[in-house]
This record gives structure tokens, C-alpha cells and sequence, in this order.
């Protein structure tokens, strides 16, 4: 397909600096081990339920990273992603480790 549509040339349009592709497998390692990381920290009900709220961060950090101004569709889908973190927190936390436990909101 990318033949047909781009030509011959098609390996230059896709090109990645090799700067871009390191940087890319260097957050994927940070995310990745977080991500295991918290799975000992806390219970592995938890990190998930966390990690629903991305939309929210997302939202907050292209304002202030990129200069753009979030659509109010992308300010819904992090409000809604909080209300469903919230009720699933709503019965509490379970405990982890102390490490874990000490980062949950307390009632």
C-alpha cells in the first residue's frame, strides 16, 4: 500500500531521526518499569484505577507543555475518567505497602 500511495520513495516520508527513536524506547522503558514498580508498591487493583486518570493529566499538560488549549470534549473524558476512578476508590483503597498506601487520598 504505501508503494502504491507514496511511490518509491516511500521509506524517506516515514523516516524517524534515530534521536526521536531512542527517546521513544527510553520512555517506554521508564513507563514500563513504573508500571511494574507500582504493581509491588500497591495492590494491582489500584494501579489501573490510576491509570485511568491519563486523559486528565493529558489534558492538563497540553496546556502547558504544548500551548494548546484542550477541546471541552477532552475536558469531559477526563472528568468522566475521574468519576470512574472515584467510584471505584469510593469503598477505599486497598493496602499495599507502605510505600503505596501512603500516596492514597485519605477520606
Amino acid at each position: 500500500y504505501l508503494i502504491a500511495a507514496h511511490g518509491r520513495d516511500w521509506h524517506r516520508r516515514f523516516a524517524i531521526p534515530a534521536t526521536a527513536m531512542v527517546a521513544c524506547a527510553g520512555f517506554f522503558v521508564l513507563g514500563s518499569t513504573l508500571y511494574v514498580t507500582s504493581l509491588t508498591l500497591t495492590s494491582t487493583a489500584n494501579v489501573p484505577c490510576i491509570g485511568a486518570m491519563a486523559p486528565l493529566f493529558v489534558a492538563a499538560a497540553s496546556r502547558l507543555v504544548l500551548g494548546e488549549r484542550p477541546a471541552s470534549a477532552t475536558w469531559f473524558a477526563a472528568l468522566l475518567a475521574l468519576f470512574g476512578v472515584t467510584l471505584i476508590f469510593q469503598d477505599g483503597l486497598v493496602r499495599g505497602s507502605w510505600l503505596g498506601a501512603s500516596w492514597r487520598p485519605t477520606r
